[in-house]
């Protein structure tokens, strides 16, 4: 396989949990991914980020997410930032806070 194929499989692959919730079938990912849906804080513009789960908590709606970006992921700043975001969870949609 050649390294621009390889690439392009890659990104698909990566980009395979923003896709199914695209299409509203988040429901096989479980708990496993949420797809955080914001207000850009510079742009005003809407946003979609797909973060992976470390540990979900049925009981109170709690999702722990891990950060590839450490504190300067730009999803992050704006949750810190901005007071109002979604979160949809499997096919599950929750108004979320900080």
């Amino acid at each position: 396989m050649t390294s621009a194929r390889l690439s392009r499989s890659l990104r698909l692959v990566f980009q395979a949990p923003a896709i199914i919730y695209r299409w509203r079938c988040g429901w096989p990912l479980g708990h496993g991914f949420l797809l955080l849906i914001h207000v850009g804080r510079r742009t005003g513009l809407p946003r979609r980020t797909v973060l992976e789960v470390v540990e979900y908590r049925r009981e109170g709606r709690e999702a722990i997410v891990i950060s590839a970006f450490g504190r300067n992921a730009g999803w992050l700043r704006t949750i810190q930032a901005m007071s109002s975001f979604e979160l949809i969870v499997g096919s599950r949609r929750f108004a979320a806070v900080s």
